[in-house]
């Protein structure tokens, strides 16, 4: 009876033991399986927020040319040397993400990147003047952010 007794009493401890093992080992799984889902997720906001920044960027520098251009005075802030300094490091921004892009964000919004850089280097061949440029270069930044913002939010569940 004794034997018996310890015999039980010793499954019993490595049931317990090899119960705590298992549950410990599940916790660990998820905590590593949630980590690496928020890491993903971060990603992913930080390529879209990169897009979205640089197209901003470029709306913006395009915005103010064309009041330039329409007001036919030089504006009292940057020089025309920094904005387009600024301008071109947000479309080599946009490059950049383009190929993050592929990797974390939707195909739609590659497609949308492709598309855009496209149409912008088309767009000088077009036209004949800055300000016809910058008229034609607005739509295709401005659709590109709200296609791209929207995609966003829903990927991202914000």
């Amino acid at each position: 009876m004794a034997a018996e007794l310890i015999i039980f009493e010793t499954a019993r401890l490595a049931a317990q033991f090899f119960g705590a093992l298992y549950i410990a080992w599940q916790a660990v799984r998820w905590a590593l399986k949630r980590y690496k889902s928020e890491r993903h997720w971060e990603r992913r906001l930080a390529a879209y927020s990169d897009l979205v920044s640089a197209l901003g960027a470029m709306n913006r520098i395009n915005g103010i040319w064309e009041m330039e251009e329409i007001n036919m005075r030089p504006r009292t802030g940057e020089t025309n040397d920094e904005l387009k300094s600024r301008y071109w490091e947000a479309r080599r921004r946009i490059e950049e993400t383009s190929a993050v892009a592929k990797l974390l964000l939707s195909p739609e919004v590659a497609e949308i990147l492709k598309s855009l850089q496209h149409e912008l280097e088309r767009v000088p061949g077009q036209v004949d003047s800055h300000f016809e440029q910058l008229q034609a270069e607005w739509p295709l930044i401005e659709t590109a952010n709200k296609q791209i913002t929207a995609i966003g939010r829903a990927d991202l569940g914000i």
